[in-house]
């Protein structure tokens, strides 16, 4: 059944911007493309204490970190900072961890960079501890270095693209949409390489990284949301719908579905 807008990201990270958009009368669909498999192990974060901020990329980061505390009976020290790159991402940790974070006003790395580098002041600085994908993006490591920050970096998960045979058949199922919602830059990839893709094709980036990704990858009709919350998002769906592109739509061809190899290239 054909929709509106395309949501690459799991159902419970999209409902309630699932449930706005059926408000307004947008049909949705909400198919990630990639899945993140956990590759931390406990040993990682042997002598945290010497950390003085503790840095979180993302949601899916802080609840890898705080099974893992959890499983074996681990806290940090009450002295720790916690960190987060955007909204959703402090509120994960403060429900996880039930600690205070500090957000930049902006989510983004570069942000969070001289967020922190604020915070501990140029004599604490070089206590930073990077807890998120195993191939960060976003700027901030370059701004941290730029800074004088010496920070470690812990990969926590790695990102891959789903079993082609099982995405396919529900991508299959939707298509064809009208324009796509993307989460991550990782899910812009996973779609140029799974879909015919057009340059015209209307896109919405929840960020200004995964907006930078689409331009990157030559998508030229996209918005970026103002920030990741769900009525933001929603405001910039209706945006893109009512703006589209006159140019031929892009849809799912089964000529073009990858096998799994070339999925994992």
């Amino acid at each position: 059944m054909p929709i509106d807008v395309l949501l690459t990201r799991n159902n419970d990270r999209v409902a309630d911007l699932v449930n706005k958009l059926g408000n307004l009368g947008i049909s949705s669909a909400a198919i990630p493309l990639t899945e993140s498999v956990p590759i931390m192990h406990f040993e990682s974060l042997v002598n945290p204490s010497k950390y003085r901020v503790v840095a979180f990329s993302s949601v899916i980061a802080v609840n890898i970190v705080a099974d893992t505390c959890k499983e074996n009976g681990f806290e940090f020290s009450e002295g720790c900072i916690f960190a987060s790159v955007g909204s959703a991402t402090a509120e994960a940790v403060r429900t996880r961890f039930s600690r205070e974070v500090i957000c930049p006003k902006t989510p983004d790395g570069v942000s969070l960079a001289h967020l922190v580098y604020e915070t501990i002041g140029d004599q604490e600085a070089g206590g930073v501890i990077w807890l998120g994908a195993e191939s960060p993006s976003g700027g901030f490591f370059e701004t941290s270095e730029t800074l004088g920050l010496n920070v470690k970096k812990i990969p926590i998960y790695r990102t891959v693209d789903r079993k082609a045979d099982l995405l396919n058949r529900e991508l299959n199922k939707v298509h064809p949409w009208k324009a796509v919602f993307f989460a991550a830059p990782s899910q812009v990839r996973a779609y140029v390489r799974l879909v015919d893709f057009e340059c015209w094709e209307n896109a919405v980036a929840i960020g200004k990284t995964t907006g930078a990704e689409l331009s990157r990858l030559g998508f030229f009709n996209y918005v970026i949301s103002k920030s990741p919350k769900a009525g933001d998002v929603a405001d910039a769906i209706v945006k893109m719908l009512e703006n589209m592109c006159n140019s031929p739509q892009s849809v799912l061809s089964s000529e073009r579905i990858m096998d799994k190899g070339e999925l994992n290239r």
